[in-house]
């Protein structure tokens, strides 16, 4: 009985001095390696993300985050810094020169080149590659021969410029209360909003159906940047007027159906979502006034 009590004991202090020798090596392990990747979001002044045919590069400007001229999605560029340095890569899932290969995560051969810059150098160099499983990506740092498997997409990274830009890019921070649309059938209609609420040509219209409408200029978005080759056509020019003025002009592929959209000061054309240009276009809109839905000899907007 006494040598089965000292055997058990003996077992007990093994077990003890394993889990204390894990803990300290755990331990020490953390405090040595840190984060895997480590960015000061407020310095970073720019962002480019490649893959083997395209770069979208993203800079810091005087006004906000621009990319090709255009606003970008700042809320976008916040969350993929923070997401980046929140990366956790305890061991690396291989560590040979042919892995880098198979992988995708070479100089050579990647998927994503994410290179951050604050100012002219270059605080992080990351290679993305192929996905282990849902939401995971393998990823390597240039200085670094380990690939580790991280909690990251590649489509969370585009390469294009519509990936990046702001979609809100022509949404109104303010309802207009000016509205004029000259539609390709001919018919014309100025909607305008007084003291005594919406009307048109002097006709009260239904306030609730009047107020939808114009607060879709608010939730306006845009898809990215039109780089079709059909044949357009012009659908209607939609004049918003008070307090912002602005002239959207909706065109639609002959062919294929799609929408672009063109705005006086902007050398590209956007797409737009049929959704989008439709619900603008007022093809859904009845202001309960018949009398009033085409009018010819209405103000247009200054």
């Amino acid at each position: 009985m006494n040598s089965r009590i000292q055997l058990l004991v003996v077992i007990a202090l093994a077990q003890i001095v394993i889990v204390g020798l894990l803990l300290l090596t755990s331990g020490s392990t953390q405090e040595e390696t840190g984060p895997w990747i480590t960015l000061t979001q407020p310095d970073v002044t720019r962002i480019d993300v490649g893959d083997k045919a395209n770069t979208a590069s993203i800079a810091k400007g005087d006004s906000g985050w621009e990319i090709a001229g255009l606003p970008a999605d700042e809320e976008k560029i916040t969350s993929i810094l923070q997401k980046l340095t929140e990366l956790e890569a305890p061991w690396p899932v291989a560590t040979s020169a042919d892995a880098l290969a198979r992988f995708e995560v070479s100089e050579e051969n990647h998927q994503r080149r994410v290179t951050v810059y604050a100012g002219e150098e270059s605080v992080l160099e990351l290679f993305l590659g192929t996905s282990p499983g849902y939401q995971r990506v393998h990823a390597r740092k240039a200085d670094d021969g380990g690939i580790y498997s991280v909690a990251l997409s590649n489509y969370e990274l585009p390469t294009d410029v519509g990936g990046w830009m702001d979609k809100a890019l022509f949404a109104e921070r303010e309802a207009p209360t000016e509205i004029v649309a000259n539609l390709a059938d001919g018919s014309k209609t100025y909607l305008s909003k007084g003291d005594e609420g919406w009307h048109m040509g002097g006709e009260v219209v239904d306030q609730d159906v009047a107020t939808t409408y114009a607060n879709r200029f608010k939730t306006f978005r845009v898809l990215g940047i039109y780089d079709g080759d059909k044949e357009l056509e012009l659908q209607g020019i939609i004049e918003l007027g008070d307090p912002v003025t602005q002239s959207l002009e909706i065109f639609r592929e002959v062919e294929e159906g799609d929408y672009a959209l063109r705005v006086e000061g902007f050398s590209d054309a956007f797409e737009v979502s049929a959704y989008n240009a439709e619900q603008i276009l007022m093809t859904d809109v009845e202001f309960s006034i018949e009398e009033a839905s085409a009018l010819e000899a209405e103000p247009t907007v200054e």
